[in-house]
């Protein structure tokens, strides 16, 4: 315990764009939740929180030297906490908790004196179970990757205007590089892709395949690396049964599933007011993290407006936004569609470049069949070098430049 204190209060660490809304959280009574996909900065900005706590105890559940603890072991490490710091409000930050089986019970008998602040790589940290235990009384805050404005700021560049014409050409530049290593912060900032297939290969093999049991280890990467392959396209249990080998498509639902819960994937329902029509409708499924995309699919050359559309939509669920995509009877899409309170409000499409006359009407025409089936709802067209001309019913043309530095 002393080593992890001496050692992170000794740590110089980035304050993330979500660190102040933490420190918030961190003054409230109520557990407070980190969760996200491995290696997005959940423990950092646990190590922030950790600094500016007096007589707090830190626990990592993933070092080697606690390795095969048990629920009962943590009473003891309570105890050792108590003796050592003498804390007057006892703080506990307990990181990769979900390791240690049946930790919610130690939490919650201690809630009531204690403040926790926990850490997990799977949504296994938010099931069922755990909230029925703590009955509610816990505060969970999702952990994305790095923003576009985070990662300026990690390469020094936060100052640069858009509007000029010289650092608009540097920023432009960042924002390929942001694209093409992706926003996990120590293999973004340091343009490392082995780290980041060693991220991919945890999350596989640590996060998923014990977790789960998976019987069909290589059926479940073929899925995973063609979702990573294709993002955003429309899912068809049968068909990536067909394309993985497996057997049943229940099994391919469950394998969905299970990498959704490991935060590797986004899922993306049609909208309709109808919830039953919801579920029942074609899905699409956008991985976590860009640098994924151009180093760990099939494809290295995947569409760079795929790439484009998949940033976007981790940016919209990094702000918090109610995601759907639209689709009509004529078959003319929406990429995205946000909704507050059950009511769509925006409309989003994202098309890399409109130079072509043909791929401009396509795009305007959805937004605008949008527009007609949702009356009074924003329609927004995002893409790397917009028109300068306005467009027909309101539509707002917006560099893809512009809107990650919103």
């Amino acid at each position: 315990m002393l080593t992890w204190d001496q050692d992170i209060r000794n740590m110089e660490l980035y304050k993330r764009s979500i660190y102040p809304k933490l420190q918030v959280h961190l003054r409230s009574k109520t557990a407070l939740v980190l969760h996200g996909v491995r290696r997005s900065g959940k423990t950092c900005l646990m190590y922030q929180l950790y600094q500016s706590c007096k007589n707090a105890v830190y626990i990592n559940f993933e070092d080697d030297r606690i390795a095969g603890i048990l629920i009962g072991d943590l009473d003891e490490l309570y105890q050792l906490y108590l003796e050592l710091f003498n804390p007057e409000q006892p703080i506990m930050f307990l990181d990769e908790v979900q390791n240690v089986k049946g930790w919610e019970k130690f939490v919650s008998r201690l809630e009531h004196k204690v403040k926790f602040v926990i850490s997990g790589s799977n949504a296994g940290l938010l099931s069922s179970e755990y909230s029925t235990t703590l009955t509610g009384r816990h505060i969970p805050v999702r952990i994305h990757p790095l923003t576009f404005n985070e990662f300026l700021e990690y390469h020094g560049a936060a100052s640069l205007n858009p509007y000029i014409s010289e650092q608009k050409a540097r920023l432009n530049a960042l924002l390929d590089d942001y694209f093409h290593y992706g926003g996990f912060p120590d293999a973004s900032i340091q343009k490392n892709v082995e780290l980041l297939k060693s991220y991919f290969h945890s999350i596989l093999y640590r996060d998923i395949v014990p977790r789960f049991s998976i019987q069909h280890v290589d059926a479940l990467e073929r899925l995973v690396r063609y979702l990573i392959s294709n993002p955003g396209n429309s899912i068809s249990y049968r068909n990536l049964a067909i394309l993985t080998g497996l057997k049943h498509e229940e099994t391919v639902k469950n394998y969905l599933s299970y990498i959704e819960k490991a935060y590797l994937f986004t899922t993306l329902y049609k909208f309709d007011y109808s919830l039953r029509k919801q579920n029942a409708n074609t899905k699409k499924i956008y991985p976590v993290d860009t640098g994924f995309i151009r180093h760990l699919g099939q494809n290295p050359t995947t569409n760079s407006g795929r790439m484009l559309e998949s940033a976007i939509c981790q940016e919209l669920l990094r702000r918090d936004q109610d995601v759907f995509y639209w689709k009509h009877d004529n078959g003319k899409e929406v990429d995205f569609m946000i909704n507050q309170n059950g009511t769509p409000v925006e409309c989003i499409q994202v098309c890399e470049t409109l130079e072509d006359p043909k791929t401009l009407k396509r795009e305007i025409s959805g937004l605008e069949i949008a527009g007609k089936a949702f009356v009074g709802v924003k329609k927004t067209l995002i893409t790397r070098n917009p028109l300068t001309e306005s467009l027909p019913g309101g539509i707002q043309c917006i560099s893809a430049l512009r809107w990650f530095m919103e």
